[in-house]
């Protein structure tokens, strides 16, 4: 009932696709993981350059000199699935995809868009964060792919929120920092078409970091599954504020 997020927190290489100098998400998220002590290896991907942020810059997933943990979609919404074709072909393991217009509303195109994403995802094992969402941060881990460079500055601490709104994430979390709150985790959930609020919570109870949980929820799309890990985080004696 539970997918669980632990192949994207605990990614050991990044391909961010869209990489530029000039696109302003790319260039912070890839200052945050560099800057902050995140150990991994990073891949950026743009066809039209061969070089971005003073490292070797790759024209598609193929070309990466091994297969990536986690890809970062920062790209138009319409680029997405062959992009994650191609993704999927070199071994992807999950996804974090950030650009709306992707399963949302009632426009047949868009939702085309989103069941082929999902179901492309499905299919390869791929864990997927998103569409429609601004990232996230794992204090602990270090792995700070949200576009804020002043929210991954804090220490980790033991508190864990999914938001469903991408903005108002780094906005709450930044002033709960200047009063003194910590987090464990930070992750903005978008459209949900791979992890959603359950999947977060559910691994929020088991994690032995998080002893309190913080939802902004627009919509449950998994009522079962969320009264399930809502009633796990109760007998664990982990408070859930939503």
């Amino acid at each position: 009932m539970f997918r669980s997020p632990d192949a994207l927190f605990k990614a050991q290489s990044i391909a961010i696709v869209g990489a530029s100098d000039r696109a302003k998400w790319p260039l912070t998220i890839y200052q945050n993981l560099t800057e902050h002590g995140w150990p991994g290896r990073v891949y950026p991907i743009n066809p039209r350059r061969e070089e971005v942020w003073g490292i070797p810059c790759y024209p598609d997933f193929a070309a990466l000199p091994e297969a990536p943990d986690l890809g970062l979609f920062i790209i138009p919404a319409e680029a997405v699935p062959v992009a994650m074709e191609d993704a999927i072909k070199r071994g992807l393991r999950a996804a974090m995809v950030y650009a709306a217009n992707i399963g949302e509303g009632t426009d047949p195109e868009i939702v085309a868009r989103g069941e082929r994403l999902k179901a492309m995802c499905l299919e390869a094992g791929v864990t997927l964060g998103g569409p429609n969402c601004m990232g996230g941060l794992a204090f602990r881990e270090k792995l700070f792919i949200y576009p804020n460079a002043v929210i991954c500055r804090r220490p980790p601490g033991s508190i864990g929120c999914v938001f469903q709104s991408g903005g108002t994430l780094q906005f709450w979390v930044q002033t709960a920092q200047t009063r003194g709150m910590r987090f464990s985790y930070a992750f903005s959930s978008g459209n949900e078409l791979g992890l959603d609020l359950a999947d977060y919570i559910n691994f929020f109870v088991d994690d032995p970091h998080t002893k309190s949980i913080v939802l902004f929820i627009e919509g449950i799309r998994r009522m079962e599954a969320f009264k399930e890990a809502c009633a796990r985080a109760l007998a664990a004696g982990k408070p859930i504020i939503a």
